[in-house]
Parts: structure tokens; C-alpha cells; sequence
């Protein structure tokens, strides 16, 4: 199978997991806090939201081979994985299937990061 074609569906499943897991976290988050006046959106919230939302364009530019898209990847990943160690507990409601797509996109996120940097996908991102 061509590496090109499996590094787009990799993409494609990314971009999938990125749409579902805030709005699987919402669903949680409104089971476990019914009442409106309990769920608060504070600046980490926000800052996640755009967080992805910038991962999805990054992962637009990956699918079609910009380099800026290489280029912001990997320090794209530091922040989003950064951001975890300032997010209260509370946010992260978990249940097992989130758990599952939570660990799936860290391993799709490596094989992304292995893919840019170490076959022959690399060289389609120069210029």
C-alpha cells in the first residue's frame, strides 16, 4: 500500500478523533453536572478550544503537504500536552471510552510525528 495514502488516512482519523473528543467530553460533562449553573468555562477551557482548533487547521496543512504544517506540529503537541498540567481535574471527566480515545490519538499523534520525520513522507513537505 502507498505510505502517502496510508499517512492521509492516519490524517483523516486524527481529524475525526479531534472533532469527537470535545463534544464526547461535553456529553460527559453535562451527565455529571446537570444544572447549568455548575459548569463554568474558565480561560484553560477557552485556551483548549482554540488550541484545537489550531491542531485541526495544522492538520489540514499536514494533510496537503504544506511545511508550515511540519513545522508547527511538533511544538503544537508541547502546548496542547502542556495545557494538561494546568487544567483542573474537574475538566477531565473519564469514562473508559474516553480513555480509549484519549490514549488513541496520543499513539496516532506519534505515528504522525514518526511518519513526518522518518519515511519517505518528509521529503513531500519541502518546499
Amino acid at each position: 500500500m502507498n505510505i502517502e495514502k496510508i499517512f492521509k488516512r492516519i490524517i483523516i482519523l486524527d481529524f475525526i478523533l479531534a472533532f469527537i473528543l470535545p463534544f464526547f467530553g461535553g456529553i460527559i460533562a453535562e451527565s455529571l453536572y446537570p444544572s447549568p449553573e455548575e459548569i463554568n468555562f474558565g480561560n484553560i477551557e477557552i485556551l483548549l478550544l482554540i488550541l484545537t482548533v489550531v491542531y485541526i487547521v495544522n492538520l489540514y496543512f499536514l494533510y496537503t503537504f504544506k511545511p508550515i504544517g511540519k513545522t508547527i506540529y511538533v511544538p503544537l503537541l508541547c502546548i496542547v500536552y502542556g495545557t494538561i498540567f494546568f487544567t483542573p481535574l474537574e475538566v477531565f471527566a473519564t469514562t473508559h471510552l474516553s480513555y480509549f480515545f484519549e490514549t488513541a490519538t496520543g499513539i496516532i499523534s506519534g505515528i504522525i510525528i514518526g511518519m513526518i520525520y522518518f519515511t519517505d513522507i518528509k521529503e513531500k513537505f519541502k518546499n
